[in-house]
């Protein structure tokens, strides 16, 4: 298996405040979804693509449920 396009997603308290510390870097705004506030904000840099998310949107949308340490997956990974 090759990764060609890979995405490191962060789950943060606020994307908005979030992608205007990334973009002071550099990063540019590629993708925003979700609303006002949004739930994700997609960025890139290079190559490189950073997703920055709000936990809670997430954990409902894939089944898991959020803990104090992040998302917990709803079933062990094999």
């Amino acid at each position: 298996m090759m990764f060609t396009d890979p995405q490191v997603i962060l789950f943060v308290a606020d994307c908005e405040r979030a992608a205007r510390f990334y973009g002071a870097f550099g990063f540019v705004e590629t993708f925003r979804g979700g609303g006002d506030p949004p739930v994700k904000i997609e960025m890139l840099l290079g190559g490189f693509s950073l997703g920055l998310a709000l936990p809670g949107p997430a954990a409902e949308r894939t089944g898991s449920s959020r803990s104090r340490r992040g998302i917990a997956p709803s079933s062990p990974l094999d």
